[in-house]
């Protein structure tokens, strides 16, 4: 039976160099194969189901165009068109006239979507888009009403939308950011914490 390695030995065995130098090289690749799972934490993960969508576009124009005056037509408040009404929701009281779109809209695609007459182009694309009009704040303030939107949450600092989209897709290359946000000049309400996390 062969004695245990000791480093006292002035003489190295072969098997007993073999034995460390196998042992070295387990501990180096488990180390590179550790490093490598959690660097590819945005690689595309296998989905529970298969997804139709391979990139989102999101457009959140706070200021932009009407809602009515897009996509989202309101034939209840264009019958009630210069109408007084008596305000008593949000931070001021008084009287204010009901305001309808001056645009007509109509039904494009296979899908029907609501789409206004503005929109040149955009009903022979209608089908490939995704439109989201169902959105509510539970908050009178611009900014935790935008947190809201952007992560779910009227706190903020939860995951933004790109990140959930990031998560469920992955990313296409590591070299780049997940998602990117582009903005004007000036934030919006809240700032950067609408998208980070």
């Amino acid at each position: 039976m062969n004695a245990p390695f000791s480093p006292n030995t002035a003489s190295l065995r072969r098997r007993d160099f073999l034995y460390g130098l196998g042992s070295s090289l387990g501990s180096v690749a488990m180390t590179d194969l550790l490093a490598k799972e959690t660097a590819g934490a945005l690689a595309p993960k296998k989905p529970m189901h298969t997804p139709k969508a391979k990139a989102v576009i999101m457009l959140f124009m706070e200021g932009g165009p009407s809602q009515v005056d897009t996509f989202d037509p309101k034939p209840a408040l264009s019958a009630k068109h210069k109408l007084e009404s008596k305000r008593t929701a949000g931070l001021a009281n008084g009287f204010r006239f009901y305001v309808g779109s001056p645009f007509k809209s109509r039904k494009v695609g296979q899908s029907g979507l609501d789409m206004s007459d503005q929109w040149v182009h955009l009903p022979e694309v209608a089908d490939e888009l995704c439109n989201y009009r169902g959105c509510q704040a539970e908050s009178l303030n611009h900014p935790e009403a935008l947190f809201h939107m952007n992560t779910g949450s009227r706190l903020g600092g939860d995951p933004a939308l790109g990140s959930w989209i990031n998560y469920g897709l992955g990313t296409e290359n590591q070299n780049l950011p997940g998602y990117v946000v582009m903005t004007e000049l000036a934030l919006p309400q809240g700032g950067s914490r609408n998208w980070s996390n």
